[in-house]
């Protein structure tokens, strides 16, 4: 799609990581790099109310991006507890089928 998607659940404007990962693709594709192709969503997360559920709510952003939700709505910081417990259940049961399947 030629994008790049930056949420950040504890507010940040990721401006600096949006320009790595332009630099990044300008060293790995080189000439074919042309950067008014790619467009810069600025996807709003759930904020997150504490320093411990980064990942998760990296996994959950991811999961609702992957199913068209918007992730500031998708979930929301009194979620971590089930959150988590769903990651470990699709950790154990090695991957989303199964029991575990959603």
């Amino acid at each position: 799609d030629k994008t790049i998607e930056y949420l950040d659940s504890l507010g940040g404007s990721g401006a600096r990581y949006i320009r790595a990962v332009r630099s990044w693709l300008r060293a790995e594709l080189g000439e074919e790099y042309v950067q008014e192709e790619w467009a810069e969503l600025r996807t709003v997360s759930a904020r997150q109310n504490n320093a411990l559920d980064c990942g998760v709510f990296v996994c959950f952003n991811t999961l609702a991006v992957m199913r068209g939700l918007p992730p500031e709505t998708a979930f929301q910081a009194e979620d971590m507890p089930r959150a988590r417990r769903m990651v470990a259940a699709v950790l154990l049961n090695g991957g989303f089928s199964g029991p575990f399947e959603f």
